[in-house]
């Protein structure tokens, strides 16, 4: 009988570019369902390194255009490519180009089993753009968010900065994405104004960038203060929440419904009351919850306790005792 050797041995997938051989728990080949992977086990011949040098190369083809650079590569690989996909890819800082981080969500709802053939089909293709003769052209995309009026080297810092921005506070709402917007605009115009050595324009645009981080509550103080706050004592920021933004009375579906609450004022505070001889709502509560199962019996009612003790334990157990045998 021939001896297999390759049992027992695990598979290595060969990436088409540089031909190193990894194994599949290696995680060097994005997962992908087009068809031309089918028997490759739905690995893509290429490896993540390579994809991203391959995207490198396009994104200095495309003069620092991300937009286009991916699209390239979906295309080439037959990935799929939208809009939204490539929004959420923007924050890559785990990740050595945008171009993985695009990667690593390709196979999430709702993009999985999708290819490049389903962006053709859908409402994000437009037609390509007549090929314009200047290399460096400005996407158009750029000249939407930030306006027209800027070289495609000053478009690229304010897309950096605004990445920075972005990277350390917290940009919600469309307010807020405006004013950190313009700061960095301000700081654009600043650095040109250092450059041409029109120290009186620096210094007016340097009042406009502190009252424009004053409006966006971005002010190294305003910041500080707001980290400080989780700093406060416990109680102090109870205090503070309540005098606020107290806790509103909850709803009446939603007030005891088990009746713990009430347990824990009967039995608890309210016994802890009668104790103590304490006349307040929660002895009367006690009072009232004891008067359901209390019997009474008015023989008893003007003999001391020594003497009602004495009865029970004479005649009543026994008689509880004759009641249960018939």
């Amino acid at each position: 009988m021939q001896k297999n050797f390759n049992q027992g041995k695990e598979k290595l997938y060969t990436c088409s570019v540089c031909g190193k051989s990894y194994r599949k728990k290696d995680k060097k080949f994005t997962t992908s369902y087009s068809p031309i992977y089918k028997g490759n086990d739905k690995l893509m011949t290429i490896c993540r390194d390579c994809v991203s040098n391959i995207y490198s190369g396009y994104l200095k083809k495309f003069n620092g255009d991300e937009y286009n650079a991916i699209k390239r590569v979906c295309m080439l690989l037959n990935i799929y490519f939208c809009d939204a996909l490539f929004e959420h890819s923007d924050n890559a800082k785990m990740f050595t180009n945008r171009m993985n981080s695009y990667l690593s969500k390709i196979n999430l709802m709702p993009y999985m089993h999708k290819t490049f053939d389903d962006y053709l089909l859908s409402s994000d293709y437009e037609k390509p753009e007549i090929k314009q003769d200047k290399p460096d052209a400005i996407p158009e995309r750029l000249v939407k968010i930030w306006g027209f009026g800027f070289t495609l080297e000053e478009y690229q810092f304010l897309h950096n900065k605004f990445s920075e921005w972005k990277s350390k506070v917290v940009i919600d709402g469309m307010a807020r994405e405006s004013l950190v917007r313009d700061l960095c605009i301000i700081k654009l115009q600043q650095q040109k104004s250092l450059k041409d050595g029109e120290i009186e324009l620096y210094n007016k645009l340097q009042k406009t960038y502190q009252d424009t981080l004053s409006s966006a509550n971005l002010k190294p103080i305003q910041t500080e203060n707001d980290d400080k706050t989780m700093e406060k004592p416990l109680g102090v920021l109870i205090e503070m929440f309540e005098n606020e933004d107290p806790i509103p009375e909850p709803l009446p579906a939603w007030r005891d419904t088990d009746g713990i609450v009430k347990l824990f004022n009967v039995y608890f505070l309210g016994h802890l009351s009668k104790m103590l001889n304490f006349k307040n709502r929660y002895s009367g509560m006690y009072e009232d919850e004891m008067q359901k199962y209390r019997v009474s019996n008015p023989e008893l009612e003007d003999l001391p306790d020594e003497d009602v003790f004495e009865y029970l334990s004479e005649n009543g157990f026994s008689e509880r005792n004759d009641e249960n045998e018939n």
